[in-house]
């Protein structure tokens, strides 16, 4: 029976200590399994993972993070770009099925990082706006440098 490219290739357990991998022993993997733990426990529902399970859910965030990268970039070329942006990732959730379950919140997420992005402007331009008015007021005439020191009574 052949897989039509659904499953992924076996994962390499490697022996040797010298290569670089996690600390199963598994070097094809990117994610660090300990991260990937850590976010499957914040599900209230995940009572435990077990030690074999682990790096097959790693590998899973992997391939999903590889085709979603892969939309996305598609999207950039289209459009002529080299460069990822937010609103091409909102366009890959929104237009491909595969992806539809993080439509909302990743055009929550979007539009919050937009609003974040105003606001620091906003605050930085009444930073600059504020800087400047402090240097008016703190100037002292040109005159002022050539008299003597003040005159003590």
């Amino acid at each position: 029976m052949t897989d039509a490219g659904l499953m992924p290739p076996p994962l390499a357990k490697d022996s040797s200590s010298k290569s670089k991998g996690n600390e199963n022993g598994y070097t094809e993997l990117v994610l660090p399994l300990s991260r990937i733990k850590k976010i499957a426990k914040l599900d209230p529902e995940v009572r435990g993972i077990t030690k074999e399970a682990m790096p097959i859910m790693v590998l899973a965030a992997e391939m999903f993070i590889k085709k979603l990268g892969q939309e996305t970039n598609r999207i950039a070329q289209i459009q002529n770009r080299r460069t990822l942006l937010p609103e091409d990732v909102v366009e890959v959730c929104s237009a491909r099925e595969a992806f539809a379950f993080l439509r909302e919140d990743v055009r929550d997420l979007h539009r919050e990082q937009v609003e974040q992005k105003k606001n620091n402007r906003k605050a930085a331009a009444e930073a600059k706006m504020k800087l400047a008015v402090e240097e008016r007021t703190a100037s002292r005439p040109i005159d002022s440098f050539f008299k003597g020191p003040p005159k003590s009574s």
